[in-house]
Order: C-alpha cells, then sequence, then structure tokens
C-alpha cells in the first residue's frame, strides 16, 4: 500500500530505520535496487523525489574543505520514495543519498 491510504480500517504506518544500505543505481542515477538486512529489494518504481538541504548559506570559502560540513551538521541529501515488488507483494520505502558522507541510508518502511 503506498504511504497516507487506509488498509484494514486504520491508516497507514511508517516505521524509521535509518540504517545504511547498498544501492545500485539506474542509468539516470536513481536507485534500482539495495540490500537491506541481507536481502535484496529491486525498485519498481520511483513515486517520488525531494532534496534536502539545511546550511544551504554556509559554505567554506575554499571547495577543498568540504569536511566543514561534517563538523557543522549541514545535510544535503536526495530523498527517493520506491516501490519494490516481489513474492511478498509491494512495499514502499524512503531511502536517502548523503553527499556530505556519501553514504545511502534507509530512512523509513512504510506499512
Amino acid at each position: 500500500m503506498y504511504a497516507g491510504s487506509k488498509s484494514r480500517g486504520r491508516g497507514a504506518e511508517a516505521h524509521r530505520y535509518g540504517q545504511p544500505i547498498k544501492v545500485t543505481r539506474a542509468a539516470d542515477g536513481t536507485p534500482a535496487r539495495f540490500r537491506w538486512r541481507d536481502a535484496y529489494y529491486p525498485v519498481a518504481e520511483v513515486f517520488s523525489t525531494w532534496h534536502l538541504r539545511d546550511r544551504w548559506w554556509v559554505r567554506p570559502v575554499n571547495p577543498a574543505t568540504a569536511t566543514y560540513s561534517l563538523h557543522h551538521g549541514e545535510q544535503d541529501r536526495t530523498y527517493y520514495r520506491v516501490c519494490c515488488r516481489g513474492p511478498a507483494g509491494e512495499q514502499v520505502f524512503d531511502l536517502f543519498h548523503d553527499a556530505v558522507t556519501n553514504l545511502w541510508v534507509l530512512d523509513l518502511a512504510h506499512d
């Protein structure tokens, strides 16, 4: 079920994990599949994409000092709400790529 829809008389729920994952990207840069908890999840559809950039107004003068961002809490994340279809049915996840740390994270799993 897609987040925000109703199932069995109750609202859809989401569970926050915030766990690092391994992602294989498609040619356009979007996630094609990811590995989480020793299982592979093929991405059937990307529902939406959004960008979160905190502290964009604070920039180091020299781009070579990019570690500045790590010490001052800057976030530069691209989020993807994806749908994975498999034998267990359909699942929706929110993944993000953090450009500051170059890590992929499974943020939310929607019921």
